[in-house]
């Protein structure tokens, strides 16, 4: 699929050649604004509306930067940037890094706007973007078995989820992790990853959650 988006700084739009990478949706959708004319407003939107994609390392980096103070898994660099504008009053931005050799994705998204903070619907439209821009289907297939680990972030105990996936075309096996921190401006910053069974590394995953800051 051809995605387009503004020009600029946040660099080229992604283009359905390049590399194959799959995220999976979230194994429940539910929409999470806060009151009633909210819950109208956001979902008409969120429906509406698409997040772009933009391949840039650099500004990645920089996003990245601006969003958290972390250290990410060894093998994982930054890729690009997730710009989700809806009014002056509705945005979400983030960066995703990709492994360098296997299929691993690790994304930060904050939302900066309260109604749709935690909100499911907002990770479902990623992830269905994310797939989509590298002609991906609904193939991974979350298993309703979720672990809770919980770690030391940021000077408090955070919890953070950890499932299984698998995916019907390959039959290969995922893992995925999902958790919420503190950023840079005090808004929340949801942490994402996705990265194949055989290089999962629960000792690199808890290291860089703890090298949060």
């Amino acid at each position: 699929m051809n995605l387009t988006g503004l020009p600029g700084e946040l660099g080229r739009p992604l283009m359905p050649s390049e590399p194959r990478s799959r995220w999976a949706r979230p194994a429940a959708i539910v929409l999470l604004c806060a009151g009633v004319l909210s819950a109208l407003i956001c979902g008409y939107l969120l429906t509406l509306m698409r997040p772009r994609l933009y391949e840039d390392p650099a500004v990645a980096r920089s996003v990245a930067d601006s969003l958290l103070t972390f250290t990410p898994p060894p093998g994982y660099e930054p890729k690009g940037t997730i710009d989700w504008r809806l009014l002056t009053f509705l945005s979400l931005q983030g960066v995703y890094y990709e492994h360098r050799s296997v299929d691993g994705m690790l994304m930060l998204l904050q939302v900066a706007s309260p109604g749709l903070q935690g909100s499911d619907t907002v990770r479902q439209h990623i992830d269905e973007v994310l797939r989509e821009k590298n002609g991906v289907s609904d193939a991974l297939v979350v298993s309703p078995n979720v672990e809770r680990m919980t770690i030391e972030v940021q000077g408090r105990q955070r919890d953070f989820s950890v499932s299984r996936a698998v995916d019907s075309a390959t039959d290969a096996n995922y893992r995925l992790l999902e958790g919420t921190v503190e950023g840079r401006n005090g808004v929340p910053v949801l942490i994402g990853m996705r990265v194949v069974e055989s290089a999962w590394n629960i000792d690199a995953v808890k290291a860089m959650l703890q090298s949060i800051r």
